[in-house]
């Protein structure tokens, strides 16, 4: 009897007998599932939770790591595709049980793989968990059966029989050959040297691969950077400049007041290097310590996106990471120095200075661990705000108190998008030979404006496809004037230039004699925009200054002040504002009020401190000018929120009106209650009634989602979304309550003759 082969089956048996599958009756476990009938079941279960849970158990994998998942985007692609090409030249393709025992008819399937996937796909695992068989290619390039296993053979009888059986042996050479290894960092940069060009039929584009290799570097590179100040890095004045000291110690006074630490100037770094893990102190300085892993990854990063667009020669990849390390004498940290050099040409602000992050560099296995996660992963095709969802996962691990906003959902911000219909204001735009100008109120880490340079691109390429001639230097700095965005926090405003860059950098993929022009992301409180005013002296965090404040950035500041006297007014104005309960807002209100007299003009009783942020986005369009804001739904019938309804019924057309009631936009928000508003500004609205959507389900939508999303948009009923035109037009109703818009006709008339009847919308009526 073969040890090996019979600890194989007691490993296949083990996992077989745990209950991992949901039914209508409870869970079964894979040995329960595998007696059932064969059925169509390939995306229901084989997928999604048995192949998974088989290749974490039995073969080491982690779908979240080193195995990526197919994502939608991905047709014709294999279901599972190893990060590491070069180590695991193979990828697992499954099937639903109904293929029974035999999978047949996929061949065609398996040799396309094998075909356009070589030489980073040598090898192909058919499985529907019953089986699995195992495929290559001949010396003449013909599809050839290796072996096959019987898994579901091997999960009966007697284990020692079984053990010693040929089918037993299979599965030990099955686990040996297919199982993930971890290698050594001299294996990982020889992975590195040997990578094979990308293959972009089969690569994995998906913005949650991405996301996941991005955290995972952020990750290892701030529990070293934690551990290296814990050790007293910063007080060593050959690391850490006197000059730096400084404004690391502001970034970390200000993390500190963003928890609610009063009297936080008064803190020395001490103070917060001697804190435990926990206290406050301990949760500012490991976002300190994310930051700075946040501005070494962000480096790298661009590095690797620009290599694959080809904007930069491959460094750190590819056969030029060979030829790199053999120019330094194998090196790495000279390799990477060199990498940066020439980024720096690319875009000088993040490559050429020294600031509160700079002084961080990691050691040669850190860096080679990084080299080889990015050697692994295609850039060339980031569309969404990547560096904002690794931002935001990092701030929910330390304390979502440091966030204090949630931000916005990609399907969310696509939806606000299509209302707003960014590609008709682009035909206007066009008309008078620029595109359009777009202003983010609250920008985050910049997912709408990426969204708009993500779908202005493709404009630009479906036009230039079409033969159209167009000056793209002029479209690069049409494109980076009419992209603006305005956050309080610096840190976030940081990470929504690096992903504008990121998206412009497709355009100097095809031109590489091009710049990068400077990004419209400002630094600043979005309110003291209403007027020209000296607001902007003395704003910037020291740290983040080189980054983000020259002289493009002031003359920005001044044009969107003072936009209908500069003839900068904005085709349109989109965003989710801050919702800061009333007892913490108060203080803000107040303080907003003394400092910028002008929100005098629009106060309430108990009033939200969003109500001004979009009157301050509407105030900067230009007439017909279009907006679309996520806002919480309760400024319909608030009494405080009387002066912003008066504005908009004064000063707008409201077209679309979305309730999402218990809808849960925002995944870990409570009382969420959320509500998109859609207009445009006009001098003489007219009594117009807007088409409203309401959702009248539960919090958990589940794959519902996406349905119910699309009825909104295309502005129609569905399961869960009642889609009506208003019987009462806002204009009509001004600063009073505008809880009547939200109800049907047959509603409001029950209502009228009934006055203690209401339908089930205690929050608005």
């Amino acid at each position: 009897m073969s040890t090996n082969s019979l600890a194989a089956v007691k490993a296949l048996r083990s996992f077989a007998d745990k209950k991992i599958i949901p039914t209508q009756t409870g869970l079964l476990s894979w040995k329960e599932y595998a007696n059932r009938p064969g059925r169509v079941d390939e995306e229901s279960v084989i997928q999604p939770v048995v192949f998974p849970a088989f290749a974490k158990e039995i073969l080491g994998w982690d779908l979240t790591v080193n195995l990526a998942a197919e994502s939608n985007s991905d047709e014709g692609a294999p279901d599972f595709t190893p990060a590491d090409a070069v180590t695991h030249p193979f990828v697992f393709e499954t099937k639903g049980t109904n293929a029974g025992l035999a999978l047949l008819g996929h061949d065609a399937q398996v040799l396309k793989y094998l075909r356009i996937g070589y030489p980073r796909i040598q090898k192909v695992v058919l499985t529907n968990m019953l089986s699995a068989r195992i495929f290559d290619r001949d010396e003449h390039g013909a599809l050839r059966e290796r072996y096959t296993v019987h898994f579901k053979g091997l999960l009966s009888g007697n284990l020692a029989g079984v053990g010693n059986s040929v089918e037993a042996e299979r599965l030990y050479e099955f686990v040996q050959e297919f199982s993930h290894r971890v290698l050594t960092r001299e294996q990982k940069l020889e992975r590195v040297r040997q990578a094979p060009p990308w293959n972009l039929e089969i690569a994995n584009t998906s913005s949650a691969w991405i996301v996941t290799r991005v955290d995972g570097i952020v990750q290892l590179l701030k529990s070293e950077i934690l551990r290296e100040i814990q050790d007293g890095i910063l007080g060593d004045r050959s690391v850490v400049l006197e000059d730096e000291s400084g404004p690391i110690l502001t970034e970390l006074q200000g993390l500190a007041s963003r928890i609610g630490i009063e009297e936080s100037g008064s803190l020395s770094i001490a103070d917060f290097t001697g804190a435990t893990p926990s206290s406050d102190l301990g949760k500012a300085l490991a976002q300190y310590a994310a930051h700075v892993a946040f501005f070494t990854t962000a480096k790298l990063l661009l590095v690797r996106v620009w290599e694959d667009l080809r904007m930069l020669e491959p460094m750190l990849y590819n056969g030029g990471f060979k030829k790199q390390m053999e120019r330094f004498e194998n090196v790495i940290g000279d390799v990477i120095n060199h990498a940066f050099s020439k980024a720096k040409e690319r875009y000088r602000p993040l490559f050429d200075q020294r600031n509160a992050y700079s002084w961080y560099v990691p050691n040669d296995d850190h860096y080679a661990d990084i080299v080889y996660e990015l050697a692994n992963t295609y850039f060339g095709g980031i569309e969404s705000d990547v560096l904002g969802q690794v931002y935001e996962r990092m701030l929910e691990r330390i304390d979502r108190k440091l966030l204090g906003v949630y931000y916005t959902p990609r399907d969310i911000i696509k939806l606000i998008w299509d209302l707003v219909d960014l590609d008709s204001l682009s035909d206007q735009a066009e008309a008078i030979e620029r595109t359009p100008r777009i202003l983010d109120i609250a920008t985050g880490s910049g997912g709408f404006l990426v969204e708009a340079a993500t779908r202005l691109r493709s404009r630009l390429a479906e036009q230039t496809a079409s033969g159209a001639d167009i000056d793209k230097r002029k479209w690069l700095a049409d494109v980076s004037d009419g992209l603006n965005g305005v956050e309080y926090q610096r840190f976030a405003a940081y990470l929504a230039e690096l992903n504008l860059i990121v998206q412009l950098g497709h355009v100097l993929a095809s031109s590489p004699g091009l710049a990068i022009p400077s990004m419209g992301i400002i630094s600043a409180d979005t309110l003291s925009l209403h007027e020209p005013a000296a607001v902007f002296e003395n704003e910037l965090e020291p740290a983040l200054e080189p980054l983000l404040n020259n002289g493009n950035t002031a003359a920005r500041k001044d044009r969107i002040q003072s936009a209908e006297a500069s003839n900068f007014l904005m085709d349109a104005a989109i965003g989710n504002p801050p919702y800061i309960g009333e007892k913490l807002a108060s203080p803000i209100l107040n303080a907003t009020r003394r400092e910028y007299p002008y929100w005098n003009n629009f106060v309430g009783p108990h009033m939200d401190y969003l109500y001004w942020f979009l009157i301050l986005g509407v105030s900067k369009l230009r007439e017909e000018g279009r907006f679309g804001f996520i806002t919480t739904e309760y400024w319909m019938r608030a009494d405080g929120a009387g002066p912003l309804r008066k504005y908009l019924g004064e000063k707008t057309t409201i077209e679309r009106i979305i309730l999402f009631r218990d809808f849960r936009l925002f995944p870990d928000a409570k009382g969420q209650h959320s509500l998109i508003v859609i207009g445009r500004r006009t001098s003489e609205p007219k009594r117009s009634k807007p088409k409203v959507s309401i959702y009248r389900g539960s919090g958990d939508v589940g794959a519902a989602r996406t349905a119910i999303l699309d009825a909104i948009r295309d502005g129609r009923s569905a399961a869960k979304v009642d889609t009506f035109t208003a019987s009462l037009s806002p204009n009509i109703l001004l600063g009073s309550s505008w809880a009547e818009v939200l109800l049907t006709s047959n509603e409001r008339s029950r209502r009228q003759k009934t006055p203690e009847w209401h339908p089930n919308f205690p929050d608005c009526l």
